[in-house]
């Protein structure tokens, strides 16, 4: 986590009672939280379909020659975000990069509008293509997945409300 503080904050809450759950990609958790695994989820690119050079994008000489439209992490953000954009800074020259918005919703609508390149998680990407009008097709990145989990105290384990185990666990669509 960028932000040291933020995970002992998050387990102060937890403990607490301030917050019941967590949800996101929290690679460095306390170890006294409780974890589920929600989903996997991979990135893809998006572009505009009329894109004049979408033949080219998949390839990584064509794709490091692009303007890329890059989401900026929060340092309380997911680490998937962070991981991004650390591939990002070392992987593009300043001025390859279009824009820099605080999110992946931002970075889909503005890719759709413009000749920039976008990359999102997957499932975002494939709600908003329809809407937007985007082609998807994998970054040459060598990109890792996104673990999304929940994280809970021990003192909620055996809270009635908190039924998670045999509930059916649906990705959540967003950033």
């Amino acid at each position: 986590w960028a932000d040291p503080g933020f995970a002992a904050r998050l387990l102060a809450r937890l403990e607490a009672g301030e917050a019941d759950l967590a949800i996101g990609a929290f690679p460095q958790a306390a170890p006294s939280l409780r974890r589920q695994s929600l989903f996997l989820d991979s990135f893809s690119s998006v572009v505009r379909r009329s894109h004049p050079r979408l033949a080219e994008l998949g390839r990584p000489e064509g794709f490091r020659r692009e303007r890329h439209i890059v989401m900026i992490a929060s340092p309380t953000g997911h680490a998937a975000h962070r991981r991004l954009e650390r591939v990002f800074a070392e992987q593009l020259r300043p001025e390859q990069v279009q824009v820099r918005v605080p999110s992946f919703l931002a970075c889909a609508f503005l890719a759709s509008r413009t000749d920039g390149v976008a990359t999102i998680p997957l499932k975002l990407a494939e709600f908003l293509a329809g809407d937007l009008g985007l082609e998807l097709f994998e970054p040459p990145l060598g990109l890792e997945p996104i673990g999304i989990d929940q994280f809970w105290h021990e003192r909620m384990q055996q809270d009635r409300a908190r039924r998670f185990q045999h509930a059916q666990v649906l990705p959540i669509i967003g950033d």
